[in-house]
């Protein structure tokens, strides 16, 4: 699936700041919920940026928004780290993790960390978009 980044990225800012005009989903029960859920996929999945680099700091908005556009984080792990509190993420990518009508317990876009790792020295290895 492809999404529309700069779209997505300027409805995850509008939600977080209360905005609810547009298409969201609630895919979560609660923000436990989505915090285990997270746990078990980002935070093990190639394409986060914080599974790269434990030890950095949760990158404020405008640095995330940049690592998304140079394909360095995924924007579904941005939409849930800025939905935290409310659990809902735009439409399109409650759609891109596999959100139908529940959660899969596994994010279709999952790619496991460490078979990333092993399968070359390509240097564009963490780019998501080429």
């Amino acid at each position: 699936m492809i999404i529309n980044i700069e779209k997505n990225l300027n409805y995850i800012k509008q939600l977080s700041d209360g905005v609810k005009r547009f298409d969201s989903v609630k895919p979560f029960d609660s923000a436990f919920h989505m915090s285990m859920w997270m746990e078990e996929n980002c935070l093990k999945c190639q394409k986060c940026f914080t599974a790269h680099h434990p030890d950095h700091e949760l990158p404020q908005f405008e640095e995330s928004k940049e690592l998304v556009r140079k394909g360095q984080e995924c924007i579904g792990k941005l939409a849930m780290d800025m939905m935290i509190n409310q659990p809902t993420i735009p439409e399109e990518i409650g759609k891109m993790i596999g959100y139908e009508k529940h959660i899969p317990s596994k994010c279709a876009a999952f790619k496991q960390l460490e078979e990333a790792k092993e399968q070359t020295d390509n240097p564009n290895q963490m780019t998501l978009f080429g």
